[in-house]
């Protein structure tokens, strides 16, 4: 909520740049404090290609993304939006052959755009035209 009203106040790039900066920070403390044994264990020549590519692309960009839309629509819009995540992830992986098409899928796919659609229905405005008698 508060993303909404800061992303048409501050700078996108300073705002995604603080939440990048306390998400490192607080994740790397939680992940060598409830894991240190394995963290003592991980190949860090190998893993921190992925790392530095999943922070960049998954993290940064989406992060940005997602504060500079906000400068231009409603924190609820960008909500929709991004709640159809959940639908085009296994649509895609379905499409390149990682994930099989199943009845969970197709439910899950129904709920979702079912509930998105519904949060853009204006009932309240179609009660009052419901009312009115027609001309």
């Amino acid at each position: 909520m508060y993303l909404g009203t800061a992303a048409k106040e501050l700078n996108p790039v300073n705002i995604t740049f603080l939440q990048l900066a306390v998400s490192a920070v607080l994740g790397t403390a939680l992940f060598f404090a409830a894991d240190y044994p394995r963290a003592a264990a991980v190949d860090w020549q190998t893993g921190i290609w992925a790392v530095i590519y999943l922070g960049l692309f998954s993290s940064a960009a989406c992060y940005f993304l997602q504060t500079w839309a906000q400068t231009i629509t409603t924190p609820s819009k960008a909500a929709i939006i991004m709640s159809a995540e959940s639908l085009f992830g296994p649509l895609i992986a379905i499409v390149i052959g990682l994930e099989m098409f199943g009845l969970n899928i197709l439910i899950g796919g129904v709920l979702i755009l079912g509930s998105v659609v519904l949060s853009e229905v204006d009932f309240a405005g179609l009660r009052r035209r419901g009312r009115q008698p027609s001309s």
